[in-house]
């Protein structure tokens, strides 16, 4: 759902906070950029946005590449368990999650190459 601050997904419980392997393959993607990027007053957002064609590839053990339309990898990175990253949220209790609750995985570390987009 998209709202005037920002998207809001809904997402399965997942029943581990392992990646599940039968997600691996390649995708289809779209990748978004913001030149300039800035917030002014009112929290109003300017810069030049643009969006690229990519193909995102998962493997069975959650590694990570998103290449552009040329070929060049973008990203490069491993899915880590939300639950295993306290440094975005802090404690389980600051989130307000159970040690049952598996949220999305992020990607860690992050590396991009924005030359390529």
């Amino acid at each position: 759902m998209d709202t005037p601050n920002g998207a809001i997904l809904g997402l399965k419980k997942a029943t581990s906070k392992n990646f599940d392997p039968s997600f691996a393959g390649t995708y289809k993607a779209i990748l978004y950029e913001k030149t300039g990027a800035s917030t002014g007053q009112g929290n109003l957002e300017t810069g030049t946005p643009s969006l690229a064609k990519a193909t995102l590839v998962i493997t069975s053990t959650g590694q990570v590449t998103v290449r552009d339309a040329q070929n060049n990898t973008v990203v490069q990175a491993v899915l880590t368990p939300i639950a295993d990253t306290s440094y975005l949220y802090g404690s389980p209790q600051q989130l307000q999650i159970r040690a049952t609750d598996y949220l999305p995985f992020v990607l860690q570390p992050p590396i991009l190459n924005k030359t390529s987009l």
